[in-house]
C-alpha cells in the first residue's frame, strides 16, 4: 500500500518525524513506574499506569511515521511492519529463548506446558487475548506467569495492524484523519468505560477497550498547530510558559495517579485518563518545556528511555521465575538485585542485539530471518504445550509420579465418562456442573456442592465403577437456600433451588451428598490459591435476616436445604471440608525434589487445621443435632495423624493446588468415604 503526495492536504506541526529525547525522558518515567509497581507494589500502587503511558507514546510517534511518510508520499505499509520487526522481535526472541531455556531446567510440567502457550501467544501478539481466556476462577496467581506482560505488547501490535489503514483511508478521502479519529477514540472510550464495570478482566485485555489511549497519541501528533515553527526548523512547539505548564500539569497527572490508584482500583476506563491524558500534556508541549527540556532530556533519563523496551521485556520473567523457586515474594534486597540485573540484561540486549539489528543496512533478509526465528520460537512453545510440559525431563520415576498429579486436566470425569456430561465445563465459576456417572443406569446417589464436590466426582468415577452418581455443581457456590453467596465474583442465589428442585423430583436418588468448603463462614482467607487470587472472604445476604452473623446465616441456609431434602425423602450426608493448605504444593514438591521427608513449611499442625475451621465444625455440630438422620463424614483423619497434616505420602500428592484434590488424591479420598457409606449401612460394601 503506498499513498501520492497531495499539496492539498495540510501539513502537521506537531511531528516532524525528528528525534525528540524527552519523548525518551517519558519512556523512561512510564518503565521506571511499571517496575516499580511490579517490585514494589506497596511502594508504587499506581505504577502500573506506566503501560498507560507507553500506550500514548507509542499512538503518537506510530501516527508520526505514517503521516510523514503520506505527506512525503513514500509511505509504504511493507517498510511500516519491517521497521516494526526491527524494533521489536530482537529483543523478543532473546527474551522468550531465555524463558524457555530457565523453564525447561526450573519449571514443573504443568507450569513449563503454561509457559509455552504464552511463549506462543507472545511470538503471535495475541498474549492480552490468551490472558484474558485464563482470567477467573481456577487462574493461576499473576505471579507464575513470566510473560504476562507480553498482553501490552499484543494491544500495540492489533493497533498497528488496524490504525496505518485507517489513516491512509481517511487521508485518501478527506486529506485529514482528526475527525474520524475523534470518532473512533471516543467510540473506544465508551466502550472501555461501559466494558469496566461488566468485567474489569475484559476492559483490561480487550483492545478496543483500549485503543482510545493510543488514539489520544495519534491526535497529539495530528493536532492543530497552537503555536510558531520552532528556529531551528525542528516543527511547532508552545511558547514559553504555556508549554512549561502544560508539561508540569501532565507530569503531575501522572504522578496523581501513580499514588492515588492501586490494584484495586476499576480499571481502566475514567480512572485512565489522568495518566493517559498526562502523557499527552506533556508531549504536546514541546521539547522545549522547561520539564521536558531538563528533566526528560537528562542524558539518565535518556538513556532509560533507550533501552525501555528491553527493560520492560526482561524485568518481569526474572521477578516472575524468581517468585516461582522461591514459593514466595523474595526479599527486598533480591527483588532489587533482580531490577538491577534487569537494567544490565536490557543494556545488553540493546547494544549486541537490538541496536545492531534495527540499525543495519536494510534488507528483506534480516526481516525475514527474524519472522522465521519468531515463527520457531513460537512453534516450539505450542509444541511444549501439546507435549504437557515434558514431563519426561524428569528422570525419577517417582517424582515423575508426582508431578502428573498437579495436572491441570484433573478436574473432568474419569476417562470414559465424559460422554455422559452434558452440561459445561469443570471448573467454570458461573454455569453448573451436571455429570451421570452411568449412562445406563438412572442415579441412585447425587453429589452436589461447589468445587469441594467437583474434585471428588473423578474419584467416585475411578473406583465406584458400578455405582450409579450425578453431579450438580457450580465452583464457588454452596448447596444452601435461601441466601445469596457472592464468592470471588461467582452469584449463587439460584444455585440451591436449581439443585435441590430436580433431586426432589427424582425418586430414584435416595441419598444426597452434600460437600463444600470451609471458607464461607470464615472472616478470612487461608488457602494459598485464594490469598495469592485476591480472593475476599464470602458474602452472604438474606433479606429475611438482616444484620445476622456469617455463621448464623450459612447454617440458615444450610438448614433449610437439608430439611427440604429429608422432606422429600432424601438421605443426606455431608463430606466435610479437607484441610486448606497455606502453601502450593507444587512449591513443597520443588524444594523437596520428591522426597516425602520435605522442608517442615510443607506441613500443617493439626490443632491449626481445627482452629482453622472451628466455626465451620461447630456449625455442623448443631446442624446434625437439629437433623438425626442427618451423617457427617471427616476426612481429615486421612490426611492428618494426631499432630500433623500433610498433603501427600511417599507415592502421590493428595491435592493438586492448596485446596483441591489430585486426580489420585480424590480416589483415595473416595475410596474411603464408600468404606465408610457401606460400614453405615448407606450403601453396600464395594
Amino acid at each position: 500500500m503506498s499513498i501520492p503526495d497531495s499539496k492539498a492536504r495540510p501539513q502537521l506541526g506537531s511531528h516532524r518525524g525528528l528525534y525528540r529525547k524527552d519523548i525518551d525522558g517519558l519512556r523512561a518515567v512510564a518503565v521506571l513506574l511499571v517496575l516499580g509497581f511490579h517490585a514494589f507494589p506497596d511502594w508504587v500502587p499506581g505504577g502500573f499506569v506506566g503501560v498507560d503511558v507507553f500506550f500514548v507514546i507509542s499512538g503518537y510517534l506510530i501516527t508520526g511515521i505514517i503521516v510523514n511518510g503520506l505527506q512525503a508520499g513514500t509511505f509504504r505499509s511493507a517498510d511500516f511492519y519491517a521497521r516494526r520487526a526491527r524494533r521489536l522481535f530482537p529483543s523478543l526472541l532473546v527474551v522468550s529463548l531465555f524463558c524457555l531455556i530457565f523453564g525447561w531446567a526450573f519449571l514443573l510440567p504443568d507450569e513449563y506446558a503454561q509457559l509455552g502457550k504464552h511463549v506462543f501467544a507472545g511470538a503471535a501478539f495475541i498474549s492480552n487475548f490468551a490472558f484474558w481466556r485464563e482470567a477467573g476462577y481456577f487462574d493461576n496467581a499473576a505471579h507464575t506467569k513470566p510473560l504476562l506482560h507480553l498482553w501490552s505488547l499484543g494491544i500495540e501490535e492489533q493497533f498497528y495492524l488496524v490504525w496505518p489503514i485507517f489513516i491512509a483511508i481517511t487521508w485518501r478521502r478527506r486529506g485529514e484523519f482528526l475527525g474520524p479519529a475523534l470518532l473512533a477514540g471516543s467510540a473506544s472510550f465508551l466502550i472501555s468505560v461501559v466494558l469496566v464495570n461488566q468485567s474489569a478482566t475484559a476492559a483490561y485485555y480487550f483492545p478496543a477497550s483500549r485503543f482510545w489511549e493510543l488514539l489520544l497519541g495519534g491526535l497529539v501528533a495530528s493536532r492543530p498547530t497552537l503555536g510558531s515553527p520552532s528556529p531551528d526548523g525542528r516543527g511547532w512547539a508552545l511558547e514559553g510558559l504555556a508549554g512549561d505548564v502544560l508539561s508540569m500539569l501532565g507530569l503531575g497527572l501522572i504522578a496523581l495517579s501513580v499514588v492515588t490508584l492501586d490494584q484495586t482500583s476499576l480499571f481502566p476506563g475514567v480512572a485512565a485518563i489522568p495518566a493517559a491524558l498526562g502523557a499527552a500534556l506533556v508531549i504536546g508541549a514541546g521539547p522545549r518545556a522547561w520539564a521536558n527540556n531538563t528533566v526528560l532530556s537528562a542524558g539518565a533519563m535518556v538513556g532509560i528511555g533507550l533501552i525501555s523496551f528491553p527493560l520492560y521485556l526482561w524485568h518481569w520473567p526474572l521477578l516472575s521465575f524468581a517468585r516461582i523457586l522461591a514459593a514466595e515474594t523474595p526479599p527486598t534486597a533480591i527483588r532489587a538485585g533482580l531490577l538491577v540485573t534487569s537494567f544490565v540484561a536490557a543494556g545488553l540486549t540493546y547494544l549486541f542485539v537490538e541496536k545492531p539489528i534495527r540499525f543495519a543496512a536494510k534488507g528483506g533478509a534480516t526481516v525475514l530471518l527474524l519472522v522465521v526465528g519468531l515463527l520457531c520460537v513460537g512453534g516450539s512453545g505450542l509444541l511444549l504445550y501439546f507435549l504437557n510440559g515434558v514431563p519426561s525431563r524428569f528422570s525419577d520415576p517417582r517424582m515423575l509420579a508426582l508431578v502428573r498429579d498437579l495436572d491441570q486436566g484433573g478436574w473432568g470425569p474419569a476417562t470414559g465418562s465424559q460422554r455422559d456430561c452434558p452440561g459445561e465445563a469443570v471448573g467454570d465459576g458461573v454455569s453448573s456442573n451436571r455429570c451421570r456417572l452411568s449412562s445406563e443406569r438412572s442415579p441412585s446417589a447425587a453429589l452436589i456442592g461447589d468445587s469441594h464436590a467437583v474434585h471428588l466426582f473423578p474419584g467416585l468415577a475411578e473406583v465406584d465403577k458400578a455405582g450409579a452418581w450425578l453431579l450438580m455443581a457450580r465452583a464457588g457456590c454452596p448447596p444452601v437456600q435461601g441466601i445469596s453467596v457472592v464468592m470471588d465474583r461467582s452469584q449463587c442465589e439460584d444455585f440451591g433451588q436449581s439443585v435441590i428442585d430436580p433431586l426432589l423430583r427424582d425418586p430414584g436418588i435416595k441419598t444426597v451428598v452434600l460437600s463444600f468448603a470451609s471458607f464461607y463462614v470464615s472472616e478470612t482467607v487461608f488457602a494459598a490459591d485464594h490469598v495469592a487470587l485476591g480472593v475476599q472472604p464470602a458474602l452472604l445476604l438474606s433479606p429475611r435476616l438482616p444484620g445476622s452473623s456469617r455463621g448464623d446465616l450459612f447454617a440458615r441456609g444450610l438448614d433449610e436445604a437439608i430439611t427440604a431434602l429429608e422432606r422429600g425423602g432424601k438421605t443426606v450426608v455431608i463430606f466435610m471440608d479437607i484441610p486448606e493448605l497455606p502453601f502450593f504444593p507444587r512449591d513443597c514438591l520443588r524444594r523437596s525434589q520428591g522426597q516425602a521427608d520435605g522442608p517442615e513449611t510443607c506441613r500443617l499442625p493439626r490443632a491449626e487445621v481445627l482452629t482453622r475451621q472451628h466455626t465451620y465444625r461447630e456449625l455442623l455440630t448443631r446442624i446434625a443435632a437439629a437433623h438425626p438422620g442427618l451423617s457427617l463424614f471427616d476426612p481429615t483423619d486421612q490426611f492428618c495423624d494426631q499432630q500433623t497434616c500433610t498433603f501427600r505420602n511417599d507415592a502421590m500428592l493428595f491435592y493438586r493446588d492448596s485446596h483441591h484434590l489430585s486426580l489420585r488424591g480424590s480416589a483415595m479420598l473416595a475410596r474411603r468415604f464408600l468404606e465408610w457409606m457401606a460400614a453405615t449401612g448407606i450403601r453396600p460394601t464395594i
